[in-house]
């Protein structure tokens, strides 16, 4: 699998498509896929728009982040690519991307992903072939594409939205909701989050090298190592940096006694309280046996008199 890089590309160091665009304009690029099997292969190419997700990471592939509401312009309008290809046993095809910018132009950049993935009936076909065995080979790989109409330096913006107590992997944590809102990465971004509850600090954390799509959003999870929330009324204190652009939020929140009982009784790391269970449970014993021993004396006592 091989990007043919255009004479418009902007970076031709780079291994995916980075085009320098104009309005209005119609193009198609093209990537080389080879088949070295003795069978034919079909390969079903789609076309996805880049997402952050919550590790601060950009995805290019099918998921389920959702989009942000934010994004107007989405690379999928003006991108196309056929839904299925054939490559022959020992052969190489050339898959055509069809580009078309629409004719107002954009502003920042349109970033997205072409999914290459094997059909899934001929993966299937090779798993039945495997004695039962259950191998399935599903590969699937993604050539990035990024377009710019205009060549501009726009300095990004970085936006604090929702915090709030959450949980991720079944373990508390405290995220708060980071809005790129400008259409360009945010690169090598570094954020230290910190927690206050009446002046006191409680928790802090901080992430490197992370990555933003443009006009995206993800959920920064500052974890709790295991302790439980409790309600009340707390402060956030974050610092971002993104080479040289440099951001601080601080945001008051609050967590509710049910939503705080609610998260702590599904986090796995908290150690339950079985005090009250195992005091419960002697005492039950306790009772058990005293009303066996009364049950008995009766029944003794029965016997003596029928004696």
């Amino acid at each position: 699998m091989e990007a043919e890089l255009p004479v418009n590309q902007k970076d031709v160091k780079k291994t995916y498509f980075d085009l320098s665009v104009m309005a209005n304009q119609i193009q198609t690029v093209y990537i080389l896929l080879t088949n070295n099997t003795n069978k034919p292969v079909t390969v079903e190419p789609q076309i996805n728009e880049a997402k952050t997700n919550n590790n601060g990471n950009v995805q290019y592939d099918k998921n389920t982040i959702k989009r942000d509401p934010q994004l107007k312009k989405i690379i999928t309008d003006y991108v196309k690519v056929q839904r299925d290809i054939v490559i022959s046993p020992n052969d190489s095809v050339r898959l055509p991307i069809e580009i078309k910018i629409p004719k107002e132009g954009f502003e920042g950049i349109l970033l997205g992903g072409i999914l290459l993935q094997q059909k899934s009936s001929e993966l299937d076909e090779v798993k039945e072939a495997k004695e039962g065995l259950g191998i399935k080979n599903n590969y699937a790989y993604v050539v990035a594409i990024q377009l710019d109409e205009k060549n501009e330096a726009i300095k990004p913006e970085l936006g604090l939205n929702e915090v709030k107590a959450n949980q991720k992997n079944y373990r508390n944590v405290i995220t708060a909701s980071l809005q790129n809102k400008t259409p360009v990465l945010i690169n090598q971004l570094e954020a230290k989050a910190k927690i206050f509850k009446n002046k006191q600090l409680l928790y802090t954390h901080e992430q490197k090298t992370m990555q933003m799509a443009p006009m995206s959003n993800f959920e920064f999870a500052i974890p709790l190592q295991g302790k439980e929330l409790k309600p009340g009324k707390y402060i956030l204190e974050m610092e971002a940096n993104s080479l040289q652009n440099h951001w601080r939020f601080t945001k008051e929140f609050e967590i509710k006694s049910n939503e705080a009982k609610q998260l702590n009784s599904l986090d796995v790391t908290i150690k339950k309280d079985d005090t009250w269970f195992i005091v419960g449970f002697v005492l039950f014993c306790f009772l058990l046996c005293f009303i066996l021993v009364l049950i008995l004396k009766k029944k003794s006592k029965k016997n003596l008199e029928n004696g």
